[in-house]
């Protein structure tokens, strides 16, 4: 018998070497967006959680730049398609958390989705993928025992960008601390036309 393996889900991740050089700046930058806006623009509000665009603002151009390295390289290394993240329509917003702020489950109608950890705490609110089989049946191969189904879960790491396929449902768990917690979040969508 031959088995494949088909409909893989991966995740990639990257560290910014240049992290700590920007971190101080565009947090401060998110931070005072959110207190002018705080009594002005609910628009910007999603539940508690406070996101503003960060495409085409000048401030994060350095750090949209490197991002769209890293998704030329996820694309790549996968093999997908013969184009670059600069070939293709982006949007990107910052996230700030407070406690007791969360993200449910939800997808990204793109291609390709990043979420970057600009400020955070590694122990507090972390990112959950959930599979995208649904399967009560656990496969044994070589004495180890696999559940297809499932979550994995990441750490909110500063410095630390994650990309993945939109379609896989992601979440954030409730903020339990007082720690800042800003994400930068990405979709990119490939212009064909």
């Amino acid at each position: 018998m031959i088995l494949e393996q088909w409909f893989p889900s991966r995740i990639g991740f990257a560290f910014n070497p240049d992290h700590k050089e920007m971190e101080e700046e565009l947090t401060n930058y998110c931070l005072q967006k959110r207190e002018m806006d705080s009594n002005l623009d609910q628009t910007n509000w999603v539940g508690k959680v406070y996101n503003k665009t960060i495409v085409g603002v000048s401030k994060f151009d350095r750090i949209n730049a490197w991002v769209e390295k890293q998704v030329d390289l996820y694309i790549q290394q996968h093999g997908m398609l013969n184009v670059s993240a600069t070939d293709c329509h982006k949007t990107g917003w910052f996230n700030v958390y407070d406690k007791g702020d969360f993200q449910e489950y939800h997808y990204h109608p793109s291609f390709i989705s990043c979420i970057y950890f600009l400020n955070s705490n590694s122990n507090d609110s972390k990112v959950i993928f959930k599979s995208p089989i649904d399967d009560v049946l656990d496969i044994t191969y070589m004495d180890t025992t696999y559940s297809p189904s499932g979550t994995i879960t990441y750490d909110s790491d500063p410095g630390k960008l994650l990309i993945f396929r939109s379609h896989l449902n992601h979440c954030v768990e409730q903020k339990q601390t007082d720690d800042l917690r800003i994400t930068l979040a990405y979709n990119f969508n490939y212009k064909f036309f």
